[in-house]
């Protein structure tokens, strides 16, 4: 069994959740500790299985995915910018209006200024899943499908490849080209 973790190293392990990655160094000066208890303190987390180190510092043990990761990060870097570009270019939608987004972190923003502006009808085709599910609606809404309807929840992948139209909730296929 092992023993309490001290308050520095929960506050590493709490910092460890925010980054990917982390030096001794940053952890010398976020702790205010030796730079050698810091170490020990890495060496009896990574035993506890808490992190693992790597060459001058140490990363989460449980790592998200590098998409994940990659498209957190991303959203962050130059985010005001992003935000006043998506709130600008949702202030440019009309009801009625069929749009593509892409799969960018400032389409995200850009989806989630849609969702709060409430725009109906709409028609959205998107491949971006983070949009779908910033769009999705709520688990009530059921879409029609060859067999019957398909709840809300289970109709992502099918509106990722087709489009999702705000007003009646509903997937449509068509051969036309866009």
């Amino acid at each position: 069994m092992g023993r309490a973790p001290s308050r520095r190293q929960t506050k590493i392990f709490n910092y460890l959740q925010d980054v990917p990655e982390v030096s001794v160094a940053e952890l010398v000066k976020l702790t205010g500790a030796s730079e050698a208890t810091v170490r020990r303190d890495l060496l009896n987390m990574e035993k506890e299985g808490l992190l693992v180190r790597t060459f001058g510092g140490a990363r989460c043990a449980v790592q998200q995915s590098l998409v994940l990761r990659t498209f957190e990060h991303r959203s962050m870097l130059q985010h005001d910018q992003k935000l006043a570009i998506a709130a600008a270019a949702a202030d440019l939608i009309k009801p009625g209006m069929t749009i593509v987004i892409d799969s960018g972190t400032t389409c995200w923003h850009f989806s989630a200024q849609l969702k709060l502006k409430e725009i109906k009808p709409l028609r959205i085709i998107t491949p971006a899943l983070a949009v779908i599910e910033t769009l999705g609606g709520n688990r009530r809404n059921r879409h029609p499908s060859g067999r019957g309807t398909v709840p809300d929840q289970q109709s992502g992948f099918l509106r990722c490849l087709i489009g999702f139209d705000f007003q009646q909730f509903s997937c449509r296929c068509s051969n036309s080209g866009l």
